[in-house]
């Protein structure tokens, strides 16, 4: 039988009242089955690194979508001489090789960055032989054309950079180096587009030390990260520091707290900061910081859930944080989980090495709706995995920035937007281009205010995941 034809008729033999309470309830429960089967959480194993001959292999870099809907990505291995590459995939799991690296400038941990320009960056951090050069920041076009920005030399700008720079408000690039410094323990520099670099803070181990994650910024403009080791217990730190330079150290990880963050923070639609440690009394905590730096921990990791908490957590449409773990979970090999922002948490997936083992690679959520990321290892060919994680979620838009002034023009990335009728800002309409099918450019109105961004699309109205910022 049906569930969904239970009815009170189903139970001739009871009372009429007895029936109708017992039918009132099964309708509940119905309703609640249908609810839970509509949410849904299907991993699929998209496509196996390995599978054509000059694949990347055991990516542990950042994802990130471009204008035209492709995620852009690195590796550490593979490619044409085996010692890295940049790729491009498609969401259903088409891989294009663009670029392989040959060891002069070192190995691409970080993943990439699109900027408001189209073009994606990244960071070296130097060949083995110890260098020079010490590291480099670089640009790739979403066809392959490769150009190195600046070369670290290890004297007054540092070297050893392991993340990708991110685009400021402002349109300058802000990023760390790992190591290096007039005090060895890396900095935070802020750079033009042109490759020129300035240091904006250099670590003193006191007040933290070897940043490896990438930086993010705010809606309010400030810019925060996280420290490795160093601070009060040399167990990392998150500090803010502004685009001119003026640095704050908010937490000091402690272990009972959380140690050793390795991934970036992320703003949540409440405003507060998310993220994750590697270590703490168990095996890796997820927390939530206040803006003035008061920390929570939503969830300390068992074994059975998760250890190895290397990559950050995104925040999906559904308002859940998704993230994964490199070890732990029910074969060893990692999981994927889901945690809200009062601590509620589950497994949402164990990996099994055939699909993919060890979540080494913060998750993106693609504006398809989907989340996608990578695995380090696992695969039919032992070199990593290209997966998807379907939530159920609908589609959205995305911007190439977080804030703007009225006036300046925003990138809006998106599907189905060939079409468009109508770009609002909170409300405001603006004028816009539509550039391609994934891809369409809009002013800020005079007027707006901050809020979502939504598009009117023939296929229906989308909004943005994030709150966009006008500035004043």
């Amino acid at each position: 039988m049906n569930s969904a034809s239970i009815s009170c008729h189903s139970f001739p033999h009871l009372g009429k009242e007895t029936r109708h309470n017992l039918s009132q309830v099964l309708c509940l429960l119905i309703l609640i089955l249908a609810s839970v089967a509509g949410f849904t959480q299907t991993y699929a194993d998209l496509y196996d690194l390995g599978t054509g001959g000059n694949d990347p292999a055991n990516p542990d870099g950042f994802l990130v979508q471009g204008r035209d809907g492709a995620l852009y990505g690195t590796s550490t291995q593979g490619g044409k001489l085996g010692l890295g590459a940049i790729y491009k995939i498609s969401t259903g799991g088409k891989l294009q090789l663009l670029y392989s690296f040959d060891g002069t400038l070192g190995t691409c941990h970080s993943g990439l960055t699109l900027a408001s320009d189209g073009n994606l960056y990244g960071t070296t951090d130097g060949p083995d032989s110890g260098g020079p050069p010490f590291g480099t920041v670089f640009r790739i076009t979403p066809d392959g054309n490769f150009s190195v920005l600046h070369t670290f030399v290890d004297t007054g700008d540092a070297g050893y950079p392991h993340a990708p720079p991110i685009e400021g408000i402002d349109h300058y690039f802000y990023g760390t180096t790992g190591r290096g410094g007039n005090r060895g323990y890396g900095t935070v520099y802020k750079m033009t587009a042109a490759g020129q670099l300035v240091t904006l803070h250099e670590f003193d181990n006191t007040h933290g030390a070897f940043p490896s994650a990438p930086l993010m910024q705010a809606r309010s403009g400030n810019i925060y990260g996280v420290t490795t080791g160093g601070g009060t217990s040399g167990n990392g730190t998150i500090f803010k520091v502004t685009p001119k330079g003026k640095f704050t150290v908010l937490y000091n990880f402690d272990v009972t707290h959380g140690a050793q963050p390795f991934a970036p923070l992320i703003q949540g639609s409440d405003d507060n900061f998310y993220g994750t440690t590697v270590r703490s009394n168990k095996h890796g905590i997820a927390f939530k910081m206040t803006p003035k730096g008061d920390l929570f921990i939503l969830h300390d990791f068992k074994l059975r859930e998760g250890k190895g908490i290397y990559a950050g957590l995104v925040q999906a449409t559904d308002g859940r944080f998704y993230g994964s773990s490199t070890q732990g979970g029910s074969n060893g090999l990692g999981t994927l989980f889901k945690v809200n922002r009062v601590g509620g948490f589950s497994v949402v997936y164990n990996f099994d090495d055939a699909g993919g083992a060890q979540g080494l690679t913060t998750l993106i959520q693609h504006t398809s709706g989907g989340v996608y990321s990578t695995t380090f290892e696992g695969g039919a060919f032992g070199q990593g995995s290209f997966y998807n994680l379907d939530l159920g979620l609908g589609p959205f838009v995305s911007m190439d920035a977080k804030a703007r002034h009225a006036g300046q023009d925003v990138g809006i990335l998106g599907q189905g937007l060939t079409g468009t009728t109508d770009v609002s800002f909170n409300g405001t309409p603006a004028g816009f281009t539509v550039v391609t099918d994934t891809f369409l450019t809009a002013t800020v109105p005079p007027g707006a205010t901050s809020g979502s961004v939504t598009v009117t699309t023939p296929g229906g109205k989308l909004s943005s995941n994030v709150i966009f910022r006008v500035v004043p």
